[in-house]
């Protein structure tokens, strides 16, 4: 086995200062990173990161276990590059895994992580009970919440507005002339009651009674949502606007508006902006999220936690910000029959 000291020999330094060079420290200067660096290539060296733990040594490369609904989700995949690359200048490793909104699943993947012996969680849980994290984080691990809020003081969370966020997107459409909005989406996790809460709430600013609205709070899959939107737009009442919830509903309105060839003449707002959603005629007004504010948030409350050896007990709620780019801006028409 290739050890330290080797290393050392081949690049004519002390066994102190290739110790530096692989810890990313910044007290040594360029040259001997170098020659070091190109020791440690030539010989296939790799420090045993797991034996300093052991040693007691107080190490900045830390493992960090992430578990997110799913890596594929656009949201997901950008809060999940933020976090990488907000820990990659420390040379910490993650564990990264999809937890499928399945909380039976995310319990045994936390198990497996810690199996692992991970030396900090970031996780975005399924609705439901927390007690799994409550029991992991009173074990010592440190956990930060992300995209749900926090059952236990000593669990940290980084959330989006969720709430003024939908607010803003149905006074945006109200400002146009549009009372006849149909809400399309679900109420199966906190992010989703805060978001029809929010829709509610511009409502009730604009005196408008929730009989004049479509609310539709069963609306899971793309399909349904798709089916449930074009039945709206050839009832004999339809809706001068719509809100989609989350990414994947704003496809299925967009494809519904477009089936049934409306896209000009009915306005829509989309919680969570979409790939190509500038590209798009006319392009998807949009409430979105900072997943890359909210990745970096919460990794610096876990490196915190992890190197000061503390308890945060801190939630912080991230703003959502408002991209008109010509749906949400289509002035009511009246008859649309």
């Amino acid at each position: 086995m290739i050890t330290i000291k080797d290393v050392a020999k081949a690049a004519g330094v002390s066994p102190m200062t290739v110790s530096r060079v692989v810890n990313r420290t910044d007290n040594v200067n360029s040259t001997m990173r170098k020659r070091v660096l190109r020791a440690v290539e030539q010989l296939g060296y790799v420090p045993n990161l797991s034996a300093s733990k052991l040693r007691g040594k107080k190490s900045t490369h830390w493992t960090i276990g992430l578990i997110l609904r799913d890596v594929a989700n656009p949201f997901s995949a950008e809060l999940h590059r933020s976090i990488e690359k907000s820990l990659r200048d420390s040379g910490s490793l993650t564990l990264t895994a999809s937890n499928d909104d399945d909380r039976d699943y995310a319990r045994e993947l936390v198990m497996t992580m810690r199996a692992h012996q991970i030396d900090g969680l970031i996780i975005a849980p399924p609705p439901g009970n927390q007690s799994y994290l409550g029991a992991a984080a009173e074990t010592g691990l440190p956990i930060v919440i992300v995209d749900r809020p926090s059952d236990f003081e000593q669990i940290p969370s980084v959330i989006s507005d969720n709430y003024d966020g939908m607010r803003q997107a149905t006074r945006h459409l109200i400002s146009y002339g549009h009372r006849r909005i149909a809400y399309l989406g679900d109420e199966a996790s906190v992010p989703m009651t805060a978001r029809r809460d929010g829709f509610l709430a511009g409502l009730q600013e604009a005196t408008i009674d929730t009989t004049e609205a479509i609310i539709r709070l069963d609306q899971f899959d793309p399909i349904q949502a798709r089916e449930t939107a074009v039945s709206l737009l050839e009832s004999n009442n339809p809706p001068t606007a719509f809100i989609g919830s989350r990414n994947r509903i704003n496809v299925a309105i967009i494809q519904a508006l477009r089936a049934t060839k409306r896209s000009e003449e009915i306005a829509m707002v989309g919680f969570d902006d979409i790939e190509l959603a500038a590209e798009l005629d006319p392009g998807m007004t949009a409430v979105a999220q900072n997943p890359i504010l909210i990745g970096q948030i919460a990794t610096a409350i876990l490196m915190d936690m992890l190197e000061n050896n503390r308890v945060q007990d801190q939630s912080v709620v991230v703003s959502t910000r408002l991209i008109k780019r010509g749906s949400g801006e289509i002035s009511r028409t009246q008859p649309l029959n």
